[in-house]
């Protein structure tokens, strides 16, 4: 479970690029209507219809009112979502869409928050090196796959030390980087985070 891919918010990231480039795809939505994002319930679904001549499914008229205010709240979400990746770069726009779609807010209140916070900042510091890259949509999004079926980094092989964030050694400035980066260099002062609580803080 140490893979980026393996965190609920690239699944639902890759959903809505997804759903935005199959906007008429049932699967699709549902996905994203059940992720995080969507915050809404199974049994929510059955109040949708979906028209394949259309691109938002319908709500029934029998919806009840909690229910209507879930979806609607998703539909509403997804449709400023939609509109982020139709104007903007791919990178601005899945910044975009990770902070539309409250990803901050879903990490920390998450049951391994110090985890998911992290999995955010290195999935914002890969998207913001994709744009750097000058990379298209399709190359984002396979990108995305990658991460999502741990086909390109891990956890451990990733840091905020990326082509986005990496400061010029000789330059005044805080680097961020996990130990397997850091081996063998040496650095005037250094901060371990969360090492006070390891059972045995041994050297």
């Amino acid at each position: 479970a140490g893979a980026l891919g393996s965190d609920p918010v690239v699944r639902a990231l890759i959903t809505v690029v997804s759903l935005f480039r199959a906007p008429s795809h049932p699967y699709l939505w549902a996905q994203y209507l059940l992720s995080p994002f969507g915050g809404c319930q199974e049994a929510d679904l059955a109040s949708l219809r979906f028209d394949s001549n259309q691109i938002f499914p319908q709500l029934h008229t029998a919806a009840g009112d909690a229910v209507e205010r879930r979806l609607r709240s998703a539909l509403e979400r997804v449709s400023r979502a939609f509109d982020l990746i139709g104007r903007a770069t791919p990178a601005d726009a899945l910044l975009g869409v990770l902070d539309l779609m409250s990803a901050w807010e879903l990490a920390a209140s998450s049951s391994k928050p110090r985890v998911h916070l992290g999995n955010v900042m290195r999935l914002r510091a890969c998207i913001a090196s994709w744009g750097a890259a000058g990379m298209t949509l399709p190359a984002v999004m396979q990108q995305l796959s990658g991460l999502a079926t741990e086909k390109t980094l891990s956890l451990e092989e990733m840091s905020l030390d990326s082509a986005a964030a990496q400061a010029d050694e000789s330059g005044n400035a805080v680097r961020v980087m996990n130990l397997h980066k850091a081996k063998g260099l040496q650095a005037r002062v250094v901060l371990l985070s969360g090492y006070h609580q390891r059972k045995d803080p041994s050297p």
